[in-house]
C-alpha cells in the first residue's frame, strides 16, 4: 500500500516472545494508563536482539489474539505506540504496534490493512476523519467525510464511500481502504525510521 508513494519494506523478521510473555499478552485487557499491559508489552521490544531479531530502526508489530475495549459495537484491531512512535528507540513503553489476530483466518487481507494503518500512525499519520466526522488530520490533500447519513453520531465506512473511506488512514478502514495521498507519503518518508 505504501509502495504507491515510493516506500518499500525492508527485511522482515518474526520473533516469538518467551512463553510466559506470550501467554501474558495474548489478550490485552488494559490499553490505557501508566504501566498498562500494552505499555509493558511494547517495552519488550528491547529484547528483540536477544531473541535473534535485529531491533535497530525496526517497527515492532506485536500480534495478539485480542485487544479488549473500544467503542461499543466495534473491536480494536490495532493500537500504535504513538503518533508518531519513537523512531529507532527500542524498549520503551511506546516502541511498538499491537495488532489483533482474532479474524486473521477469515480475513487475512484485513490483517495486512490493519498493520499498514497502525504502522502509518507509528510513522506519523493521523486518521483522515475521526469517528464523529468532526475532526480531521492536518494534511491538505486527504479527504474528509462528514456524512452521517443514519444520524448515529458516527461516520462509517459505508457512509463515506468516495469521501475518504478508501484512504488507508480513515478511522474505520474497510476492505478497499488502500489510498495513500502525496502528503501522507511525504510525512512517512520523513520519519527517521524510514530509510
Amino acid at each position: 500500500m505504501y509502495a504507491q508513494r515510493g516506500i518499500e519494506l525492508g527485511s522482515v523478521n518474526y520473533c516469538d516472545l518467551a512463553s510466559g510473555d506470550r501467554d501474558r499478552y495474548a489478550v490485552i485487557d488494559i490499553v490505557e494508563g501508566a504501566n498498562s499491559e500494552l505499555d509493558q508489552m511494547f517495552a519488550l521490544s528491547g529484547q528483540a536482539e536477544a531473541l535473534g531479531c535485529n531491533g535497530d530502526r525496526a517497527l515492532n508489530f506485536f500480534l495478539t489474539q485480542e485487544i479488549v475495549g473500544g467503542r461499543a459495537g466495534y473491536i480494536i484491531l490495532g493500537v500504535s505506540g504513538g503518533i508518531p512512535g519513537p523512531p529507532g528507540l527500542q524498549g520503551t513503553t511506546h516502541s511498538g504496534v499491537a495488532v489483533t489476530m482474532s479474524g486473521f483466518r477469515r480475513k487475512p487481507k484485513q490483517l495486512a490493512q490493519t498493520m499498514a494503518h497502525e504502522g502509518g500512525h507509528y510513522l506519523g499519520l493521523f486518521h483522515t476523519t475521526e469517528a464523529e466526522g468532526t475532526a480531521f488530520d492536518p494534511l491538505p490533500d486527504t479527504p474528509q467525510c462528514t456524512s452521517d447519513q443514519d444520524r448515529d453520531g458516527v461516520v462509517g465506512y459505508s457512509e463515506c464511500g468516495g469521501s475518504g473511506a478508501e484512504n488507508l488512514m480513515f478511522w474505520a478502514a474497510g476492505d478497499n481502504a488502500r489510498d495513500v495521498t502525496n502528503d501522507q507519503g511525504f510525512v512517512v518518508l520523513r520519519n527517521p525510521a524510514v530509510k
